[in-house]
């Protein structure tokens, strides 16, 4: 019974440890290597690159070379310095055992993407990207599951320049790593909600490393001239798989709208989902029921005053504001009790909590109740 017991202990933690080899989470951390003073990390990114932190006790320049094949010849090096703060880094090829020149000098490209670098207590350090395959005949394959050979090498102190000789360098070996699957959208969707407000949803799967959403809205299918319509991030799950719902109170219902999900990753990779296209509402006329909550404006467009007109079923407390495209708030119209009837005791003259003049564009006038919210697209035309 004790070997038993023993033996489904054994599977259990096996079980566990490959589990854990096999998450998103853990192919998205780095892995390490530690030779002659060069402190090296590297990870694969779900879009496909190389991401790699390199730092040396040198003030001069730093470089690591990968495929090398006899001394520094053939490898693809990332050469780079700090110097008055500001990064140098360059995407250079190994054209013999002691030489190298820049990809773009030999008719290649500059592949290095995501690109910083500190000089900080006699240490630089430097981080970049690189694509595991540009299809650049001076970069080397990095395929996942195989071993690449480096060379690292550090100049003298001092030495913010690509050409001097190194004062130091270490050779290796290291494992490229499966990249983790990228995230994908699912069942996006905009529609109206009873009180005529976008409402954009969206599911999604291999969610594991995202750091923020964010929507965008255009007036149309080019996508062109987006505006944010979220005023803060919208925060993961991170938990595989999501839905997410946010309402929109800018998008105008007398017009087509256009939207995409934007997310950010850990490693500040974007990725953005399909467009997503809402119609505009069949009618698009405020109701005017005495039985209705509504309001909306005359002249529109216009400029610089327009008045306000609204309706109130029943007496209540109700708030008046006017938002700008990037749903923040412009002005306060009103707050407070109003007993149940029709107004036009309001004028907008165009200008925010500040006394400052608006510019032109196009502004959301909402107004909400206890109960419900109504709103109407404003024109101002200077």
């Amino acid at each position: 019974m004790k070997n038993l017991t023993l033996l489904l202990v054994t599977l259990t933690l096996i079980s566990n440890i490959l589990l854990a080899q096999s998450s998103p989470d853990r192919e998205y951390t780095y892995q390490f290597l530690n030779q002659n003073g060069f402190n090296l990390q590297w990870r694969t990114t779900s879009n496909n690159n190389l991401e790699v932190i390199l730092n040396a006790p040198t003030t001069g320049w730093i470089s690591v070379g990968f495929g090398a094949q006899n001394a520094m010849a053939g490898a693809n090096i990332i050469i780079a310095y700090v110097s008055n703060g500001n990064l140098n880094i360059r995407d250079d090829y190994g054209v013999s055992q002691t030489s190298h020149n820049s990809d773009i000098n030999l008719g290649g490209a500059d592949n290095i993407s995501n690109s910083s670098g500190t000089e900080q207590n006699g240490t630089t350090e430097v981080k970049f990207q690189i694509p595991l395959n540009s299809g650049d005949s001076f970069d080397k394959l990095l395929t996942p599951g195989q071993n690449i050979s480096l060379i690292l090498a550090r100049g003298s102190n001092n030495a913010d320049n690509f050409t001097s000789m190194h004062s130091s360098v270490a050779t290796g070996n290291i494992l490229i790593p499966d990249p983790p699957i990228a995230l994908a959208f699912n069942n996006l969707n905009a529609a109206w909600d009873n009180n005529r407000n976008a409402v954009i949803s969206w599911d999604t799967s291999n969610e594991s490393n995202i750091s923020t959403f964010r929507i965008l809205r255009s007036d149309n299918p080019q996508f062109e001239n987006p505006v944010i319509i979220t005023p803060n991030p919208i925060i993961p799950q991170n938990t595989g798989q999501g839905s997410y719902s946010y309402t929109d109170l800018s998008s105008s219902p007398d017009q087509l709208n256009y939207f995409k999900i934007e997310a950010v990753e850990l490693d500040n990779s974007i990725h953005f989902s399909n467009l997503i296209t809402l119609n505009m509402l069949s009618n698009d006329s405020p109701e005017t029921s005495e039985n209705k909550l509504y309001i909306k404006n005359y002249p529109n467009p216009f400029n610089p005053v327009t008045t306000i007109a609204y309706n109130i079923p029943k007496t209540d407390f109700v708030d008046i504001f006017v938002y700008n495209s990037k749903g923040q708030l412009i002005k306060t119209l009103f707050k407070g009790y109003k007993q149940k009837g029709s107004y036009h005791d309001l004028v907008w003259d165009g200008k925010d909590n500040k006394g400052k003049d608006s510019v032109s564009g196009i502004y959301l006038l909402i107004l909400k109740s206890s109960y419900t919210n109504n709103g109407k697209k404003l024109i101002l035309l200077k």
